[in-house]
Formats: structure tokens, C-alpha cells, sequence
């Protein structure tokens, strides 16, 4: 993988969960359409097999599923519970 990329990704992840504050609106927008995306190219590979639970489905589980880890971890960091044990 190219280090760019990888810097870039890993990069947004260290600054999200530092005590500094809250994940910026762009960086949840950017983590929710990630998830999406790929969330839709699992269902093209199951669409392109014949089985159950294609593009839509697949995309919704995804971005149910980072929208609830992007939730935990705003609260986690709102709460004055010490963050690990605020983590769902």
C-alpha cells in the first residue's frame, strides 16, 4: 500500500481518539461514505454469486455499522467515564 495512503488513514484514526477533542463533521462523513462503499462492493460480489443480500443490504449493514462505532467513540469521548471502559 502506498505510504500516503496508509499515513493518511491511520493518520485521521491517532487524531480521532486523542483526548483533544471531538472527530471533525468532514472526517465522519468521509469514514461513513468509506464504509458505504465498500459495504456496496461486498454486495456486488454477492450480487455477481446469486446470493442473498446484495448491494443495499450490504451497504446499509456497513454504514449502520460505522455509524454506531463513530457514535460510541463521540460519546466515549464526551462521557466522564474513562474512555476505554465508555467504548462499546
Amino acid at each position: 500500500m502506498n505510504a500516503s495512503v496508509l499515513g493518511l488513514l491511520t493518520g485521521s484514526f491517532r487524531r480521532a481518539w486523542s483526548a483533544q477533542g471531538m472527530i471533525p463533521f468532514h472526517e465522519v462523513l468521509l469514514r461513513l461514505f468509506f464504509a458505504a462503499g465498500l459495504g456496496a462492493l461486498i454486495g456486488v460480489e454477492r450480487d455477481l454469486r446469486r446470493r442473498p443480500a446484495g448491494i443495499r443490504t450490504s451497504m446499509f449493514v456497513c454504514l449502520a455499522t460505522a455509524l454506531f462505532t463513530v457514535i460510541s467513540q463521540e460519546l466515549s469521548l464526551v462521557s466522564e467515564v474513562v474512555p476505554y471502559e465508555a467504548r462499546l
